[in-house]
């Protein structure tokens, strides 16, 4: 398995790209890439513009960049960069290599993707892992111009864990979209 962070995305609520936004001492993707690859192997989804992110770890080009997350997870599974990927965004920073581990240790290989949910029924669709077993599915929801990730919930071979049976607080799926979630996110940190 490998993670696959998703930078591809236009930053309009942000009024920036997020990936590069400051740290902990680096950037947002910076600091991922540094969490993640001592124990998997990282990508970045990005879009022509972000090549400066290479430096980081290996890249795809996102292939659909106007549809969203599923624009670089179908870019990522059609380029075979693995048969399963662990999918986050690079705006969400509470997500862990502990996260990540306890999914993987509960995934099983004839799955087509594993999502998590919450008490209330919210699904996350991202921190979330999709294999090479979506694609038909991903491929059929793009023809009908139906972008939500969460559609692939509705696959039979689709895994769903709850929170509770992870031992985690659905706060790690937080994610910085508008300049003032990033600041509150900073100001709690401190």
């Amino acid at each position: 398995m490998k993670v696959l962070i998703l930078c591809g995305g236009l930053s309009t609520r942000m009024g920036r790209e997020k990936a590069t936004l400051p740290l902990d001492g680096g950037t947002m993707v910076q600091r991922l890439v540094e969490l993640f690859s001592p124990h998997w192997p990282c990508v970045l989804s990005i879009h022509p513009g972000q090549e400066h992110l290479k430096q980081l770890c290996p890249v795809i080009v996102d292939h659909y960049p106007a549809i969203g997350p599923m624009g670089g997870v179908v870019s990522a599974l059609e380029e075979g960069i693995d048969d399963s990927l662990f999918v986050t965004g690079c705006d969400m920073p509470l997500i862990s290599p502990a996260l990540i581990g306890r999914m993987a240790a509960r995934w099983k290989e004839e799955s087509s993707c594993l999502l998590c949910r919450d008490r209330q029924g919210r699904l996350y669709p991202l921190g979330a892992i999709y294999s090479t077993r979506s694609l038909p599915t991903i491929q059929n929801c793009i023809a009908q111009r139906d972008y939500r990730l969460s559609r692939l919930a509705e696959a039979p071979t689709c895994q769903i864990l709850s929170l509770e049976e992870l031992g985690i607080d659905s706060e790690i799926f937080c994610n910085l979209n508008r300049p003032q979630e990033y600041e509150a996110f900073l100001k709690n940190r401190r």
